[in-house]
């Protein structure tokens, strides 16, 4: 079978990560490229080969044009309007993280795709390594025992990128507003803890329930430094730290401590590797060398194996709903100054469509 995709966006993830990720794909062909800015669409749909160029995503699937999928990588505020429209047409979606940058958004695009039996993913790039799945499955069957405490961070050199949005002398030259900016769905949170609470969702198989947080934008429009706490559905808690502060040279940790009753897992998301410590022993887990710790061509040549049939959804719409719903939830809690409750999951009726279901109180 072969997956006829078009692609919203055209900046550096797109071209770097998604584009070589589904021209290389067998069962893949790329027909379209589409970007609101013309010169930059037409410029990489030369670079990559692809005939059709477009700036309105709407032509992708409309004026007989025919897609089965699109991928998304746009600027995070823009990308419920893309995807709603997709799903719609009946496209299937792979999608930028921060899937949306509000629960309500985020709800919406998960009921589309089941009212429409599209599949919907989002690229959490994390989630396609083996050992990412060895500890889901330790987590999921209970082999770790009930986890009662998560201890993530995720540090990294974002500051300057937000700073240069806004013309701050820290951004070392300008960086891109529609994406970086307030604006546009900017700040630690949407771009960097969704990595994060993207992973510790999936991998624990339940969401968030309360949280409090503490953010801090460090004289900018977007936070910079956030920290949490949370509760989760069914039990347990955890805390996770962001900071964007990093400077150059020095090293990044993007790392999750599972504390179960049986087993304790230190995993380190940047080396796709962890060390599971139990009543036998220590033992670790890695990569085979020939396999990268960050696949980031994965996420795509994996969407198009779902399309065609084949394969899990690696980066599920439920879950990432949930890490939007927490992100939200922290924001809200970051300007209260109290503990806020997360948005729970709609409800669906007997035609699957979600129905509004209130807040649980902190």
């Amino acid at each position: 079978m072969t997956v006829r995709i078009g692609v919203v966006g055209a900046g550096g993830w797109m071209t770097s990560a998604h584009l070589p990720a589904l021209l290389s794909h067998p069962d893949a062909q790329v027909v379209a490229v589409c970007d609101a800015d013309a010169e930059r669409c037409d410029r990489v749909a030369r670079r990559f080969g692809i005939e059709r160029v477009e700036t309105d995503f709407h032509q992708l699937w409309e004026g007989g044009h025919r897609v089965d999928a699109v991928v998304v990588a746009t600027p995070h505020a823009t990308h419920h309007a893309v995807v709603a429209a997709a799903l719609e047409a009946g496209v299937h979606v792979l999608v930028e993280k921060a899937m949306t940058t509000t629960a309500a958004q985020a709800w919406h695009l998960v009921d589309l795709a089941a009212r429409h039996d599209r599949h919907l993913v989002v690229g959490y790039t994390y989630q396609h390594t083996a050992t990412a799945a060895e500890v889901r499955r330790l987590v999921l069957s209970g082999e770790a025992g009930d986890v009662v405490q998560v201890v993530a961070e995720f540090s990294s050199g974002t500051e300057r990128l937000f700073a240069g949005a806004t013309g701050d002398d820290r951004g070392g030259g300008p960086a891109d507003r529609l994406t970086y900016s307030a604006a546009g769905g900017g700040g630690q949170a949407h771009t960097q803890l969704t990595h994060l609470m993207g992973a510790v969702h999936w991998t624990l198989g339940r969401p968030s329930e309360r949280v409090f947080a503490v953010m801090d934008r460090r004289g900018l429009d977007v936070d910079v430094v956030d920290s949490l706490v949370v509760t989760f559905e069914g039990g347990g808690s955890g805390v996770a730290a962001s900071t964007g502060t990093l400077a150059d040279g020095h090293h990044p940790r993007h790392r999750i401590t599972w504390y179960g009753t049986r087993l304790v897992i230190e995993q380190d998301l940047l080396r796709a590797s962890a060390r599971v410590h139990g009543p036998s022993g220590t033992r670790s887990l890695a990569v085979p060398p020939s396999e990268p710790t960050y696949p980031v061509r994965a996420p795509a040549r994996r969407f198009v194996d779902l399309v065609a049939g084949r394969g899990p959804n690696l980066g599920p719409a439920r879950e990432a709903a949930w890490t939007v719903s927490l992100i939200e939830a922290a924001h809200a809690s970051a300007a209260s100054g109290q503990a806020e409750a997360v948005a729970r999951e709609p409800q669906r009726d007997e035609k699957h469509r979600f129905t509004p279901t209130e807040k649980t109180t902190p």
